[in-house]
Parts: structure tokens; C-alpha cells; sequence
């Protein structure tokens, strides 16, 4: 933070620093004592790849290093560092696979990347040199981070940056030089949307809008929500999701497969960027009036969070819409090319509630406020996932 102009106001002391080592080691060894660790002890040789401080870590606690110790381990990058351990897992010795004269000069640039962080810098050497030098050490661009403000829907603003911001931001000649309030670019947006009348491409014009500014999308939905809200919601998103894997040209909200993420859900959630307040998930079983339509569902939770934001008042940037894919029925989509999710059978019943059972606990130890809606399962299952998971997190589903 202290080299983002975002925080210039802040005073120093204040701005929050990186994970300390101690938070890294009690992140760490769970991970050995669950997984690495049992598999070394069964024969295994395991390949362990991850950030320096993960690595350090693990060697303070394979080694019992004092904190002093570990102070002064320089791992250099993307050198291969072996530990050979006896049967009861304790340290016997270590060594790296290179030369170990190229070791030393790469651990002497690690070292120099610490004291980058620090802020202290070798004699002639500049601060912004210090930050260039490092972020090509740690492969990052700083340039690139300002397009953050360009790129991600949630933080974007467009030409309604002003020019003092664009100044702070680095935004300076990657925008046109005009500075316009909302309403002006809402208008754009309104009159594209007039002159189209069929509703389902009012649809993807709504969504194209989404995935480029979270802001202006909910500008345009407030202020013409009468108009709009059957073109968001029903009826036109019945045909959307009909044409959901043909047609999706963006990006919103998270899929989550039992295919391949069972089992780990709560590691999934964690891609997600922002705080949340409320989920609309579906796992595509009774999709209105249209039977199984497997992932294609996903049209559902986008709809219906979008109706929350505009009509209900969820802060934007804390809703999300989940496509739980439970496999499909549905056999032509087995032999479709663009068909999103798992070209299988639906679970059986017993494994859809463990699924289940497994979001609804990842969701509650992640974000524990938030509230859960259950959307267009199947009847069958819709009841029962209620039944199993309404004493045990805040949640809903208002079909049944």
C-alpha cells in the first residue's frame, strides 16, 4: 500500500503490511502435518512448489530454526532445495541442485529483495529503481496494476475518473480526455438499449455492460428498472438460459463443479476477490418452466442478484451468483460443442446433498453473515437441501 497513491493519505504507520512469518508458519503446517507429510512418510517424493515465505516456513519448522535463524534463509527462486528426512520425518540434510556458486549470487538477490521491501536501499540505488528491481524479481509489472481501474467491472468508472484521480491513478492518456458524470454515460447506454426492440438483445447488451462497469450497469438498471426488469429477469431470461452456452460472451459469478471440486469448495470460494453478502445459487434442475438445463441455469442467479441490487439495495460489489454443475440430464448437451459444464448424468441424490452439505458449510465459514438462496432446483432435491441446511446457515428458497 504505501507505494499505491490510493493510500497517499494514510498515514504510514497505519497501512497494513504483508503476512508475517508467523501467520505463514500456522498457514503451512497444516498442510504439511494433513498432506505432505504422510506422503513422504509412505515413500513418496514430493515436489513442492510455492511462494519463498511458504518455503521458509516449512524449513523453520523440517530444521527447528529459532525465529533469529529463519531471519537470515534466503531461498533463492526457482531453485530446486532437497531435504532428505529419516523415517520419523526429522531433518538429515539438505542441499540444492545447482551449482554452488550461482546459489550464493541468487540468494544474495533474494536478500536484496528484502531489503527492497523494507525500504532500505544499497548506497546509489533509488527508490523507484528499488521497485522496478523488484518487480522483476517477483515477475510483476507495476505499470499493469493500474489497469485494474480499467479492466475489473467492479472498480471501473470510465470517463467519470476526473482528472485529478486519472493524475493519482496512472490513468493519465489511457482514457478519452473527457470527464462526464454517470448520467451522461448511462445515456449511451439508454439509447442503445431504445433503439433495440427485440428484448432478448436488450439482454446481451445489459450483460455486455455488466462485465465492463458494475457502477453504469446498475445506473442504467435503477433508473429504468420498470422498463428493464423483464429484461433481466422473466421473461426474457428463460430464453437466455436456453441460450446461455451459445450466446455467453461474458463473465459473473462462480461455477463450482462436482466434478472437480468436490472436496474443496471452501479453497474454491477463496478465488473470489470481495466480501458477500448474499448468494443466489442454482444447480440448474428446474430452471423455470424449462426442466434441466445443467449450467446453462447460471442466467437465474445473474438475474435474480441483479433484481437484489437494483430493487433490494445489496451493495453490488458484495453479491454473487453460483452455478453449482451437478452434471445434466439433459442428453443434447452431452453432444454440443459449446455446452459450459460436465457432459454427464446428473449425481445421484445421495451425492447431491453431500455437495451440498459442502457449499452451504464452505460458504458459512468463509463469510458468515452471508445469506444463501437456493434458486430453481428440483423440486425433489429443493426441499430437502433446505430441510438439511436452514438450522445451520442463514438461507432461503423462495420456489417452495
Amino acid at each position: 500500500p504505501a507505494t499505491d497513491p490510493l493510500y497517499a493519505g494514510v498515514p504510514e504507520a497505519a497501512l497494513p503490511g504483508a503476512e508475517s512469518l508467523a501467520m505463514t508458519v500456522d498457514r503451512v503446517l497444516p498442510c504439511w502435518h494433513d498432506c505432505i507429510g504422510p506422503a513422504v512418510k509412505g515413500g513418496l517424493q514430493v515436489l513442492i512448489v510455492a511462494h519463498g515465505n511458504s518455503l521458509r516456513a516449512l524449513c523453520k519448522y523440517l530444521e527447528d530454526m529459532s525465529n533469529e535463524e529463519v531471519l537470515d534463509l534466503n531461498i533463492p527462486t526457482s531453485v530446486p532445495l532437497v531435504y532428505e528426512l529419516d523415517e520419523r520425518l526429522d531433518f538429515v540434510r539438505k542441499y540444492y541442485l545447482m551449482d554452488p556458486d550461482e546459489v550464493a549470487q541468487k540468494m544474495k538477490a533474494v536478500a536484496l529483495q528484502g531489503s527492497v521491501q523494507q525500504g532500505s536501499a544499497p548506497a546509489g540505488i533509488t527508490p523507484r529503481q528499488m521497485q522496478q528491481q523488484y518487480a522483476l524479481d517477483m515477475n510483476l509489472e507495476p505499470p499493469m496494476e493500474r489497469f485494474k481501474y480499467l479492466l475489473v467491472p467492479q472498480l471501473a468508472r470510465g470517463t467519470c475518473f476526473t482528472k485529478q484521480e486519472r493524475r493519482s491513478l496512472g490513468l493519465e492518456g489511457l482514457l478519452p480526455p473527457v470527464v462526464e458524470e454517470m448520467d451522461r454515460r448511462a445515456g449511451r447506454w439508454e439509447a442503445m438499449l431504445e433503439e433495440e426492440p427485440d428484448r432478448l438483445k436488450k439482454y446481451y447488451i445489459l450483460m455486455q455492460l455488466h462485465a465492463l462497469d458494475v457502477t453504469l450497469f446498475y445506473q442504467v438498471l435503477v433508473k429504468n428498472l420498470v422498463e428493464l426488469m423483464p429484461v433481466v429477469y422473466t421473461p426474457t431470461v428463460g430464453q437466455a438460459c436456453l441460450e446461455f452456452d451459445k450466446l455467453k460472451r461474458t463473465h459473473n459469478g462462480m461455477y463450482i463443479t462436482y466434478f472437480g471440486h468436490r472436496g474443496r469448495i471452501r479453497q474454491i470460494l477463496d478465488n473470489w476477490p470481495f466480501e458477500v453478502d448474499i448468494i443466489v445459487v442454482t444447480d440448474g434442475g428446474r430452471i423455470l418452466g424449462l426442466g434441466d438445463l445443467g449450467t446453462n441455469g447460471m442466467g437465474i442467479p445473474i438475474g435474480k442478484i441483479a433484481l437484489y441490487v437494483a430493487g433490494g439495495g445489496f451493495n453490488p460489489t458484495r453479491v454473487l451468483p453460483v452455478q453449482l454443475d451437478c452434471g445434466t440430464d439433459r442428453e443434447e448437451y452431452w453432444t454440443s460443442d459449446f455446452y459450459l459444464g460436465a457432459k454427464k448424468p446428473r449425481i445421484s441424490y445421495e451425492e447431491h446433498a453431500a455437495f451440498l452439505e459442502e457449499f452451504n458449510e464452505a460458504v458459512r465459514e468463509k463469510w458468515p453473515k452471508c445469506l444463501i438462496q437456493f434458486e430453481d432446483f428440483a423440486t425433489d432435491r429443493a426441499f430437502s437441501v433446505l430441510e438439511a441446511a436452514r438450522r445451520k446457515c442463514l438461507c432461503f428458497n423462495d420456489d417452495i
